[in-house]
């Protein structure tokens, strides 16, 4: 009898689920000494934790101090049940060069949290501006490379913050600084890939599955001095949702390439100053977006939404865009909300600077955007190209750019009413274009191209030049097409200006991406977001 009782109590905890445990990660093992919740805990070796057969879900694992070995993931959390990788108070993963934290294959539900916010408006991003290289309190967790870029040890074009996922999914990102992955300061630095080979994360269009069905989630964390830092190459139903993030000194913020079904969600970012990517030779071009999908159906979706752009992006480059989409462009793609404020310094007559490009494909709706630019400096840019069938262009704002709209010749649009366009560049274009027939006056780009029967040509749009929000008695007010109809599901965040001010149900809208009246949005100040369905 009592071995019966052994073998049933034996029996009975084996059938116990495994309990989850924290656990503390320094370079060497043994009791740690500072950071916050690793200070005076027994540590596990980086070593150790990289030879982990298993994780159980619901573990908790503290990065402690500096570790400089690359962390290998081993295992995978389950739904509601993730594994957290945090970085305890001053703790960071410092290499000189090279891949860093392994995804290591199919490893899923995993949240990787630095600890502090560290998007647009935190005090963590205010002490990460100061201290590029350095090690201040108040800020983050960070992944860094510490010799990667023009005139240091290494050129190496495959350094990343993550990288491995093959088959990966439900990752959360979050409260980071990610750093130094490249830091291109010369202009006769042309080393080939340094822009494709460095980035935060990939999806990889080589890997066998590349991100699956599942959610990615990079947000509230510091990006720069990085290649084209979040690369959306290959996918199988998966969601991605970059927002609240802070990114600068990067060629490329976002990749969306490749194959496989994906929706998109960028929203609430601060993009600006990629000046230093610039070359003699123009080897690269700087972007927030870059869309070259292989096939335009694969796309579920594409919302980008409250970001502002602004800053130095060059003097060098053919191409220099706020959304640049070529090839197979996402289909279901909204654009709203966005302000792009152009820089009035340290620009050429050559550079299309923070425009849309929009090459092919059907059914691109851009809403309610701000653009302002410099109407006293010399440059061909345009504000917008758009090319593609059933288009809509509605409710925008545009001052200062050398070209207001240029639309491709075979380009049809199910609306293109409402803007709103103020004070020219200086080009010496015409402002407008429809295929090949240049258009000097409204009336004419009216009549000629059917376009903006309710439209305005104004002297002045006359909104902030640091926030676009519009003054008193600016023309934007009460000018745009009142769209409340469309605020539903992922749309949502239209019926808000980008400020999170509601937009009236009834009566005409304020065309532009803010309210008069808002709180502006000054670079660097966060903003505010709705939640996505």
């Amino acid at each position: 009898m009592k071995r019966f009782l052994a073998i049933a109590a034996l029996l009975f905890c084996l059938a116990l689920p495994a309990h989850a445990t924290t656990r503390y990660v320094a370079q060497s093992s043994g009791t740690f000494s500072g950071g916050s919740s690793c200070n005076g805990q027994t540590a596990i070796s980086i070593a150790t934790f990289n030879a982990l057969g298993s994780y159980t879900a619901g573990d908790l694992y503290y990065f402690c101090g500096a570790i400089t070995t690359p962390p290998v993931i081993n295992g995978s959390g389950t739904s509601g049940n993730v594994v957290t990788f945090k970085w305890d108070t001053g703790a960071r993963i410092s290499v000189a060069y090279g891949q860093i934290i392994d995804i290591n294959g199919a490893s899923a539900y995993l949240l990787f949290d630095g600890g502090i916010p560290c998007g647009p408006g935190t005090s963590c991003y205010t002490v990460e501006s100061s201290n590029l290289t350095g090690y201040a309190s108040g800020q983050a967790g960070i992944i860094e490379a510490t010799a990667n870029g023009s005139s240091l040890a290494h050129q190496n074009t495959s350094t990343q913050a993550f990288w491995g996922c093959n088959g990966c999914h439900d990752i959360e990102i979050r409260n980071l600084i990610i750093r130094n992955l490249y830091q291109h300061t010369s202009t006769t630095d042309v080393t080939n890939s340094a822009d494709t080979g460095n980035f935060v994360f990939q999806c990889a269009s080589g890997s066998a599955s590349g991100c699956v069905a599942g959610t990615l989630s990079i947000h509230d964390s510091a990006i720069h001095d990085t290649g084209n830092a979040i690369s959306i190459e290959k996918n199988s139903s998966n969601i991605v949702k970059l927002y609240n993030l802070e990114m600068w000194r990067n060629n490329w913020e976002v990749e969306n390439s490749g194959d496989g079904t994906r929706t998109l969600f960028i929203y609430g970012n601060h993009w600006h100053d990629a000046a230093n990517w610039d070359t003699t030779t123009d080897a690269f071009h700087h972007n927030g977006v870059h869309n070259y999908m292989n096939t335009s159906s694969d796309s579920l979706g594409f919302y980008v939404y409250n970001n502002i752009v602004d800053g130095n992006w060059g003097s060098c480059c053919a191409t220099a865009n706020f959304l640049f989409t070529e090839d197979a462009p996402p289909a279901s793609s909204y654009v709203f909300n966005n302000v792009i404020l152009q820089s009035c310094t340290g620009l050429n007559t050559e550079p299309a600077n923070q425009e849309y490009t929009v090459n092919s494909g059907a059914g691109k709706h851009f809403y309610n955007n701000t653009f302002l630019g410099c109407s006293t400096t010399a440059s061909n840019v345009d504000a917008v190209d758009l090319y593609g069938t059933s288009q809509v262009w509605e409710n925008n704002a545009v001052q200062g750019y050398g070209q207001y709209v240029v639309t491709g010749s075979s380009a049809t649009f199910s609306t293109l009413d409402y803007n709103i366009y103020g004070l020219i560049g200086t080009s010496g274009n015409p402002p407008w274009q429809c295929g090949a027939t240049g258009y000097s006056s409204f009336s004419t780009w009216q009549s000629g191209c059917s376009a903006d029967t309710h439209g305005q040509k104004v002297s002045n749009i006359d909104v902030s030049a640091t926030t676009g929000v519009p003054t008193s008695g600016s023309p934007l007010i009460g000018a745009a097409a009142n769209l409340t109809s469309l605020c539903s599901g992922n749309l949502v965040p239209l019926c808000q200006d980008a400020a999170g001010n509601a937009r009236p149900s009834t009566g005409p809208w304020t065309a532009g991406a803010l309210n008069y009246g808002t709180t502006p949005i000054t670079p660097g100040t966060a903003i505010p977001l709705l939640s996505i369905p």
